[in-house]
């Protein structure tokens, strides 16, 4: 196997025809979303995961199907208001796979990091008891909903405003 140099938004991409092996770039500088700050703003988290599923979706149409996906390889950088996924070393490129499907895939995988880091109780909630919750929930780990629009729901059944914090969401539960 031979593998290829792809320039891509200013990154090496070096990949075959079906692995993404990694990329050269500048080192990433931020925080794990496993230590992320309970009084960040969910406005300003739901900024970063918009700019977060843009990103997927963008490598999902281009081919590029996520493995491995954890809360250890997802940085905040708060200054400079950007989240990131690294360790890029278990993508892989599925020409022929249907773009959409690779795309909800990749939702799922975002979408469960994302929960299980930011409101780790939510299973065992009394929100659980929502109809419409659950429904939402199903959608979004089949890849067919986006983490901030379901963040969004859940914060207009929890009436909770946008510019509370982490912690104030997970007491709500």
């Amino acid at each position: 196997m031979q593998a290829l140099h792809v320039l891509y938004e200013r990154k090496r991409i070096i990949c075959d025809n079906n692995f993404l092996f990694g990329y050269i770039a500048d080192y990433e500088v931020g925080s794990p979303l496993s230590n992320l700050d309970i009084n960040i703003q969910i406005d300003y988290l739901l900024y970063l995961l918009e700019q977060l599923e843009n990103s997927i979706e963008d490598i999902s149409y281009k081919g590029w199907y996520i493995e491995d996906l954890h809360d250890d390889n997802i940085l905040i950088n708060n200054d400079q208001s950007i989240i990131r996924i690294i360790d890029s070393d278990f993508y892989e490129y599925k020409e022929h796979k249907d773009r959409l499907l690779i795309y909800r895939h990749n939702l799922k995988l975002v979408f469960n990091t994302i929960i299980n880091s930011i409101i780790p109780n939510l299973k065992i909630s009394n929100i659980w008891n929502d109809k419409e919750i659950k429904f939402y929930y199903q959608q979004s780990i089949e890849g067919t909903l986006k983490v901030s629009e379901f963040l969004k729901l859940l914060l207009l059944k929890l009436k909770i405003i946008s510019n509370e914090n982490i912690a104030t969401l997970r007491k709500s539960l």
